[in-house]
């Protein structure tokens, strides 16, 4: 679908008011939509691409935890609490859009339109519940049982190469702030799956090859917690 139709997909599902108001923006990947503690001066719908939710643990990384995608609101919770100080941080993990919204105009139509409201509330339940419920489990799942699930994620997405062996081209930095795990864990981790003859390194790069994808989808099935990191 062409972006002008997917822009107009989503004006069709506001409030006239916001409509009228909406505002086509774009982020280039890697760029920081809003910041943690930052006072809220505007709403977004996203339309197109992926926004990572960020925050900032004691050792001073950012880790992943979130990630916001099509047909959902931004700021709805620091409106809906009353509270506007931007609660997270928001990057672009590719080229975005979304339409932006006056903060005013956005609470507006939450107070006068039961609706639309209703629909806020629903969404954003929806979406802590997710979040808590994978970050409650997080807490007591082995942090190689962790990375193995992340990769085997990411092959789902993004296929094999020609050779049929899938190739994981993203950092270890890049896997910690998406698990919420230091560098240092992720390594070991990675060590370990290699021990266990479920991936290979090959010039610092993850390999997979279908037989070990299939092990690894076994592996994070029985049981590591008793001997965690």
């Amino acid at each position: 679908m062409e972006q002008e139709d997917l822009i107009n997909l989503c004006l069709s599902t506001l409030p006239e008011r916001l409509r009228q108001t909406a505002e086509p923006v774009c982020f280039n990947k890697n760029q920081i939509v809003i910041r943690k503690g930052e006072p809220t001066t505007c709403a977004y719908l996203m339309v197109l691409g992926d926004l990572t939710v960020q925050t900032e643990y004691e050792d001073g990384n950012y880790y992943t935890f979130a990630h916001i995608l099509p047909g959902r609101y931004i700021s709805d919770l620091e409106v809906l609490s009353g509270r506007f100080i931007n609660a997270v941080t928001l990057v672009a993990a590719e080229n975005s859009m979304a339409l932006r919204f006056p903060l005013a105009v956005f609470q507006e139509c939450l107070n006068n339109d039961i609706d639309f409201l209703r629909y806020i509330v629903y969404g954003l339940a929806d979406a802590m519940f997710d979040t808590s419920s994978q970050r409650g489990s997080n807490l007591y799942t082995h942090s190689s049982t962790k990375v193995a699930r992340y990769l085997l994620s990411y092959i789902n997405a993004h296929g094999p190469e020609e050779d049929g062996v899938y190739v994981i081209r993203v950092t270890r930095q890049a896997i910690a702030a998406e698990i919420g795990i230091n560098i240092k864990t992720v390594n070991r981790a990675v060590k370990r799956l290699s021990d266990e003859n479920l991936l290979e390194i090959v010039h610092g790069k993850i390999h997979i090859s279908r037989e070990r994808a299939e092990q690894m989808s076994r592996y994070i099935g029985s049981d590591h917690k008793a001997d965690a990191f």
